[in-house]
């Protein structure tokens, strides 16, 4: 995950472009999820569903996962200005409606 100077959410997984969330969050405090199944990728924020994307590719298991920014072969970039609260990682390909249990149970 990370949100760019211009206020949207992003992820990258996989060999999958790059997908944007569709509100921007700059100034708020915000609930972003992220779940896939290895042919889609479901992007949340604030109770909302940002963007829905086909995956093409896996997750690597060669370089850490980034929160708060980019991965770049490995190395971290275009960090996230703001503060990460809590994390939460799961095994499931979640909906909307789950989300939204989740982040209320935060």
């Amino acid at each position: 995950f990370s949100r760019q100077t211009d206020g949207f959410l992003r992820v990258g997984l996989g060999a999958t472009a790059v997908i944007s969330g569709v509100t921007d969050l700059r100034g708020t405090e915000a609930v972003v999820g992220v779940s896939f199944d290895g042919s889609t990728v479901r992007l949340f924020a604030n109770g909302q569903a940002e963007n829905t994307a086909a995956q093409s590719g896996t997750p690597t298991t060669s370089v850490p996962f980034r929160l708060g920014a980019t991965n770049s072969d490995g190395v971290a970039a275009n960090f996230f200005a703001g503060s990460i609260k809590n994390i939460v990682a799961g095994r499931e390909f979640i909906d909307l409606a789950t989300f939204n249990k989740i982040a209320a149970a935060l």
